[in-house]
């Protein structure tokens, strides 16, 4: 988010994170001027959270939505029936990206037939533990980080994505 937002909802924090602070300022010296700056916003919720501290014009945020090559992205083949569900989850940061809720989720769903596939490099260490202490080890794998995630997206009915705060994922 925004360092001033940052700033203005979590006072406590500003004044003990100097750089967090010396941020905010910055940015409030910059957009709060008679002559703003553009801001690029990677998507209209950007947009959103820098006008709900500035009176910033649709001139001064340009959205510049992230490209995605479809051409890239063929539909999987037909598969053959099969007895799990595969839901994935493609996370670099798996905290953020809300991992410990879809391996959660997974606990619930015991009864289900359904499996979750993590794909990234982040440390796994301890959601494997968590996993192991809901009894479902044997239906959550780690396969790490993936140069080309394509065919776990090919190989999955499901994606997953329970983030805490993603303003543009790239992984959707």
């Amino acid at each position: 988010g925004m360092a001033i937002a940052a700033v203005k909802e979590k006072p406590l924090a500003a004044l003990f994170n100097p750089r967090r602070r010396m941020m905010a300022a910055v940015e409030q010296q910059l957009l709060g001027s008679s002559n703003p700056p553009r801001v690029l916003c990677l998507s209209e919720y950007v947009k959103g959270s820098v006008q709900k501290y500035y009176p910033l014009d649709d001139a001064h945020l340009p959205i510049l939505f992230n490209a995605v090559d479809l051409s890239r992205f063929e539909a999987p083949p037909q598969r053959p029936p099969h007895d799990q569900v595969n839901a994935l989850i493609v996370a670099q940061d798996f905290e953020r990206k809300g991992l410990a809720d879809a391996i959660a989720a997974v606990a619930e769903l015991r009864d289900q037939p359904l499996k979750l596939t993590v794909v990234g490099s982040d440390s796994a260490g301890p959601y494997r533990r968590r996993a192991a202490s809901l009894g479902i080890a044997d239906r959550v794998t780690f396969v790490g980080g993936a140069l080309d995630p394509r065919p776990y997206y090919r190989e999955a009915d499901v994606f997953v994505l329970p983030t805490k705060h993603d303003p543009c994922s790239l992984v959707v």
